[in-house]
């Protein structure tokens, strides 16, 4: 069932087992030297390449489960922003490098036009220190400021962050 290499032929290992298992038929587990026993099965795990071989065919498992995995992590994640009742944006760095659609209609940007920007540039000029110093400081209270909107529309909005792991690196959530 997929868990001998095509290498080797099992009739020989069926044989190996054999030579291994029927001198123990008749005897109790107390008249067994289990260590003896384990060096004979470790030795024909090495002599048919089994513990490689399954080595690599878990990797190949666990690697294409992760990956699927994490795709979808990422759809869940995506459905989660994208849903929201509220403007969502991820930086890192203090650049915008991904928002949901109420973000961007909410400042009227498309994404291809607010990613990379700095998340400091949605903000009134006179508000931005508090935006920096919650930035720096990791506050994840809610706090009020102003928005500059692209046509340069100010409006005051609630924003609460959170640094999360994100890709690999720590990214803010607003």
């Amino acid at each position: 069932a997929g868990y001998f290499p095509e290498t080797h032929d099992p009739a020989v290992f069926a044989q190996a087992l054999r030579a291994i298992g029927e001198p123990l038929m008749d005897k109790t587990a107390e008249d067994i030297s289990m260590g003896r026993l384990l060096t004979q099965l470790f030795q024909v795990t090495e002599q048919f390449d089994l513990y490689y071989w399954e080595i690599q065919k878990l990797a190949r498992h666990y690697a294409t489960n992760i990956e699927k995995e994490y795709r979808e992590s990422e759809e869940r994640f995506q459905r989660l922003i994208e849903t929201n009742f509220e403007g969502v944006a991820i930086s890192e760095n203090n650049l915008l490098i991904d928002a949901n659609q109420l973000f961007l209609k909410m400042f009227g940007y498309e994404f291809s036009e607010a990613f990379g920007m700095p998340v400091t540039a949605f903000v009134f000029g006179a508000d931005l220190g508090i935006v920096e110093k919650h930035i720096k400081e990791n506050y994840e209270r809610p706090y009020a400021v102003r928005g500059v909107r692209k046509d340069g529309t100010v409006f005051t909005l609630e924003v609460r962050g959170r640094t999360i792991p994100f890709h690999g690196s720590m990214a803010r959530v607003i």
